[in-house]
């Protein structure tokens, strides 16, 4: 008697079983990634080695924050001293929106990016996404090299997905880092006086790499199974001749960590109207920086919505391309005159005075000839 028939498992029934795993184990890995984090940060200005604006001035202010993740979404608020408020959100998209207060009403503008690491703006939110809402980012790495998070002197950089050698240890499962070593291969990258970019190698013993930044959870504590920061440092160094020196050091501490988050929608919430640059256009057919429009009450636009927009900023753009060129045109004929001006300057005078000891020299012949005639 024939036993039962096994089916042959076929390399496409492989796949698809791979497939499935690797899907629900994301999924899970997702659903555990929901939690919110409240607290404050400090952030300090070094310059050659001491500080260069003294504690509790206001640019060295304790900014409250606020963090909420579900999955790889994340929304980041900080509050400044000053009361002013600034937003990120990630969505798919990154969205920012800063809050100026005033004795009216407040002033909003706003900013939408293809990123998914904030910008180093002063506010701290960086620091706090490293800390808090990097973890999608880190669980996708499969090279030694990371984005740096904090301001380069070649702010183009940030739009070339530029990335810098690295070491990092992570916690489990929530696959944020406990600790972050930024380095620089021996070269500074910068801009020249004509914005175009521009590196150059540092003196020994920099040229061959040193320690530009450095993250460091000093304290976490466990939340249904995540390791979450209550405590940590964010670290950034710079060359100076022979020396390498502190140029920032920023500090968080978490006052409140709770699993789960009441956040639906990530993007900024306000009310007003803002002004808004968005940058996702850089890569268009006909690419221009930023496309400007106004955002009403939170209602951020999809991009196949911003057209008219797209349009008359490229307009603009054009113009203020074709305008510079001229310009420039100007500029090079004024260049080339002031030369040939310069020029002429220079050498009229030995000629002036050629010509005159020439004409000198024979009215001289002339009397002596008349002299001998005599």
């Amino acid at each position: 008697m024939r036993g039962p028939r096994q089916i042959p498992e076929t390399t496409s029934t492989r796949i698809l079983l791979q497939i499935f795993v690797f899907v629900l184990a994301n999924l899970q890995w997702c659903l555990a990634l929901d939690y919110e984090v409240e607290g404050t940060t400090t952030h300090q200005i070094f310059m050659g080695g001491a500080r260069f604006f003294p504690l509790g001035t206001a640019h060295n202010p304790t900014n409250t924050f606020s963090v909420a993740v579900s999955g790889c979404k994340y929304k980041i608020s900080v509050e400044s001293s000053l009361s002013n408020t600034y937003q990120s959100g990630f969505d798919q998209v990154l969205y920012h929106l800063i809050s100026i207060r005033t004795p009216t009403n407040p002033i909003y503008n706003g900013m939408v990016e293809s990123h998914e690491i904030p910008p180093d703006d002063g506010t701290t939110i960086n620091y706090l996404w490293l800390a808090y809402a990097s973890g999608c980012y880190f669980s996708e790495q499969s090279t030694n090299r990371l984005i740096p998070i904090w301001m380069l002197d070649d702010p183009n950089l940030r739009d070339m997905d530029f990335t810098v050698p690295a070491l990092w240890q992570l916690q489990v499962p929530s696959s944020l880092p406990s600790r972050v070593v930024y380095l620089n291969d021996g070269t500074h990258h910068t801009v020249s006086d004509n914005r175009m970019p521009s590196t150059f190698r540092y003196a020994a013993p920099f040229d061959q790499g040193f320690t530009n930044a450095e993250y460091e959870v000093l304290a976490s504590t466990n939340v249904d199974g995540l390791v979450i920061p209550t405590q940590f440092t964010f670290t950034r160094y710079y060359v100076e001749g022979k020396r390498l020196l502190m140029r920032t050091f920023t500090q968080g501490n978490a006052t409140l960590i709770r699993k789960g988050t009441t956040v639906s929608d990530f993007r900024p919430q306000f009310t007003g109207r803002s002004v808004t640059f968005d940058k996702r256009f850089r890569n268009a057919k006909d690419p221009v920086p930023s496309v400007r429009y106004w955002v009403t009450n939170g209602n951020w636009p999809e991009i196949n919505s911003l057209s008219n927009p797209y349009v008359t900023s490229l307009k603009k753009y054009k113009g203020a391309k074709a305008a510079s060129v001229t310009l420039s045109k100007r500029g090079n004929a004024k260049h080339t005159l002031l030369v040939w001006l310069f020029a002429l300057l220079a050498v009229l005078p030995p000629v002036w005075i050629y010509l005159v000891n020439k004409q000198k020299q024979k009215k001289g012949i002339k009397n002596e000839n008349n002299s001998n005639r005599v």
